[in-house]
């Protein structure tokens, strides 16, 4: 299992990711190294249970958070 993070990088080299459970736990937490232009970063999932996630990228410049499930 694997979740697919599609993302256009301008100008920033490293995105911080992280996975947190429906409590708030940090599940999972990772610096990526990006490139400029559109990119595709894979992380995989399988170690997740069954639930409702909250996705949160950030970078020097920009911060976005998405609610996934994973089933």
């Amino acid at each position: 299992d694997h979740l697919n993070i599609i993302m256009q990088s301008v100008n920033t080299p490293q995105v911080k990711i992280e996975i947190l459970d429906i409590n708030g736990k940090i599940v999972y937490n990772a610096v990526q190294s990006t490139t400029n232009g559109m990119q595709t970063l894979a992380i995989e999932t399988g170690f997740l249970a069954n639930g409702l996630y909250m996705l949160n990228i950030s970078s020097e410049s920009f911060r976005t958070s998405k609610k996934f499930s994973k089933e």
